[in-house]
């Protein structure tokens, strides 16, 4: 196979496997409270395995970032897919809720590692020219995202209390038996214990619920993309490629600086992945728990608008970004996330359209805040690996912290979600504001010739002669030949 078509492939695989995880982080949103039924639980403790699975991504995306850079890294792509397969398709089987968490846990590692590879992977192979298929990369974690929960829509089961605060059943329901059997098959023989009036099942091992089929599937898809980066190896074995230059200018830029728009921009960072993964994952809790007490199939529905808007505005902005530069598109999110959080925290609790609305803005708005940001920030830092690996960091300690304190008031206090909303998108605009108070005192590493002057650089360009009567002398043609060589350098100093 040529280099080109091999390039490809692999492009065309790495998107398969963002695919991948969009659906491996967003499947858990809509199956929280089939989860927590068949572990026996309650929403504050199934909210652990999210947690769990943030530690894991956090350790994996560390990790993951220091042994790519030591080895094959067609090798380590093969083994986390291969392990993300087989934890995806094991959690929904899981009777309890240690060994869930520790499930969820490795496919955290996995997912972490992968998305670090992934990002550093696709830069090496496109190198100056990887601006949009960069884009699309992560297009593609939004067409797994969206994908997930019209995945998992039929196979939820049915709420069986009509408050919707509560996955037990209540022994004086009239129709006990026949919510006892929904979304199961008839060979499914069930027992009951019974502890403070409340009725919680007894499951065998094998006993199926209905989610882990929509977990299986994702399982398969993974092990075929296992298959696709497995005939890339065979194909080619070694992975060496180009590393992309340094970016001119670069070199100038102090670490103070460079420093002091990292620490904020991590503050940035956590806000923002807690609001994408937390409304993402805990929307459709709230849809059914909340004031409005929705059945779980609509906020499935709901999340899926969430993400569907997510995705779509992703798509969008690759080609928004050929026309608006990285800090207006930031601050078109900021607003657009601020004005629909505002409609949630007063509209959420009696409407269920402004919910419906509500949730198609945030995805539009949380879209594309995370590339913009770090296309903004990296015109005046320098992008090196370190850098990466901090932003992934500090987004997984998002994903891991705000869901926990949500999690753990959302089934008391269903509208925490919404006013943990605007209190994340308030804290990660001022993050905004104090940086481009930093960018703005700074000029950009790419303006190269305004920073040589800065520089010291101008008494070179003073020196140098500014036409053609200042190169001709008495002496005649021969010092004018002497000189053009000068007069190239001079130009080659402003292209």
């Amino acid at each position: 196979m040529k280099a080109s078509k091999l390039k490809i492939f692999k492009t065309a695989n790495l998107y398969f496997a963002f695919v991948t995880l969009g659906m491996a982080v967003a499947i858990t949103g809509p199956t929280l409270l089939d989860l927590e039924r068949a572990v026996n639980t309650d929403t504050e403790h199934i909210s652990y395995i999210i947690v769990g699975r943030g530690i894991g991504y956090l350790i994996g995306s560390i990790v993951g970032g220091i042994l790519f850079d030591r080895f094959n890294r067609q090798v380590l792509f093969l083994v986390n897919i291969l392990i993300l397969a087989i934890s995806m398709t094991a959690a929904p089987w899981c009777r309890d809720l240690s060994p869930l968490i520790a499930t969820m846990t490795v496919g955290g590692l996995t997912l972490g590692a992968i998305d670090t590879g992934g990002n550093c992977w696709c830069l090496h192979l496109w190198g100056k020219e990887s601006g949009p298929y960069f884009q699309a990369l992560h297009f593609t974690f939004g067409v797994g995202t969206l994908i997930a929960p019209i995945l998992a829509e039929p196979f939820l089961i049915p709420a069986n209390t009509t408050d919707g605060t509560s996955e037990a059943i209540n022994v004086t329901d009239p129709s006990l038996s026949w919510k006892l059997q929904t979304n199961l098959t008839e060979k499914n023989n069930r027992e009951l214990e019974q502890h403070n009036g409340t009725v919680f099942e007894i499951h065998d091992r094998f006993q199926i619920f209905g989610i882990e089929y929509a977990f299986a599937i994702i399982g398969v898809f993974t092990f075929v993309v296992f298959i696709l980066f497995f005939i890339a190896f065979i194909i080619k074995k070694s992975d060496i490629t180009d590393q992309t230059e340094n970016e001119e200018g670069s070199q100038t830029v102090g670490l103070r600086f460079t420093l002091m728009v990292l620490a904020v921009s991590v503050v940035f960072m956590i806000c923002y992945a807690g609001l994408e993964v937390t409304y993402g994952q805990m929307i459709a809790t709230f849809a059914v728990v909340g004031p409005l007490k929705l059945s779980k199939s609509k906020g499935s529905f709901i999340t899926s608008v969430y993400w569907g808007s997510y995705t779509f505005a992703r798509g969008m902005a690759v080609f928004i970004s050929l026309k608006l530069s990285s800090l207006v598109m930031l601050v078109i999110d900021i607003f657009i996330v601020l004005g629909a959080t505002l409609l949630l925290v007063i509209f959420s609790a009696s409407s269920e359209e402004v919910l419906w609305l509500g949730s198609g803005l945030l995805g539009i708005g949380l879209a594309s805040m995370y590339p913009s940001m770090v296309s903004w920030v990296e015109r005046y830092i320098v992008m090196t690996n370190k850098v990466t690996s901090t932003f992934i960091v500090t987004t997984s300690l998002g994903e891991m912290i705000v869901p926990l304190v949500v999690g753990h008031y959302i089934e008391r206090k269903p509208m925490f979600l919404m006013h943990i909303m605007l209190a994340g998108i308030i804290c990660a605009f001022l993050a905004c504001l104090i940086i481009w108070q930093f960018m703005n005192r700074q000029k950009s590493k790419y303006d190269t010739v305004k920073r040589n002057i800065e520089n010291g650089e101008s008494s070179c360009l003073e020196d140098l002669p500014t036409g053609v009567d200042e190169v001709t002398t008495p002496g005649g043609a021969d010092k004018s030949e002497e000189d053009k060589p000068v007069e190239d350098n001079k130009n080659h100093l402003f292209v």
